[in-house]
């Protein structure tokens, strides 16, 4: 869902949906600028999932307004800092304000997906098999006995 408003391109993305990266990104190749994201934590991981949120936000190129019940209000630019921060307290009102830039810069990220990371599993993957094939025993036992 994109909503267009005055000064922007916003998106809505809710809790749990900041932990896929897939579903910012589509965000992203549509224009969206702003990504509004209503959530509700436990307590403990208030901070981590605010920081998944920025994380998104550096991945894709667009500010974030998140409001984490049970967690954290947090707005953030597209460059990751941390505009303005506030705890919620269950049974009180608790708001936040303040000035979030908008603008839209497309990332690499957004252009090329997930590639680094797939280059990084496979890396790790042939590293892995080479350390089990007879090959590089047969080495192994020679560099030894050498």
């Amino acid at each position: 869902m994109l909503l267009d408003l005055q000064s922007s391109r916003a998106g809505l993305q809710i809790c749990k949906d900041m932990d896929f990266p897939q579903l910012s990104r589509e965000y992203a190749r549509d224009g969206a600028n702003l990504l509004l994201v209503p959530a509700w934590d436990f307590d403990l991981d208030r901070w981590l999932h605010a920081r998944m949120a920025v994380l998104r936000g550096v991945e894709n190129g667009f500010a974030i307004a998140r409001a984490g019940r049970n967690g954290l209000l947090t707005s953030s630019d597209s460059l990751g800092r941390v505009l303005a921060e506030k705890a919620t307290v269950p049974g009180e009102f608790v708001s936040l304000s303040g000035r979030l830039s908008v603008g839209y810069e497309q990332t690499f990220y957004t252009r090329i997906g997930d590639w680094f990371a797939w280059i990084c599993v496979l890396s790790l993957l042939a590293l892995l098999i080479s350390r089990v094939t007879p090959a590089s025993r047969s080495i192994k036992s020679r560099a030894a006995s050498s």
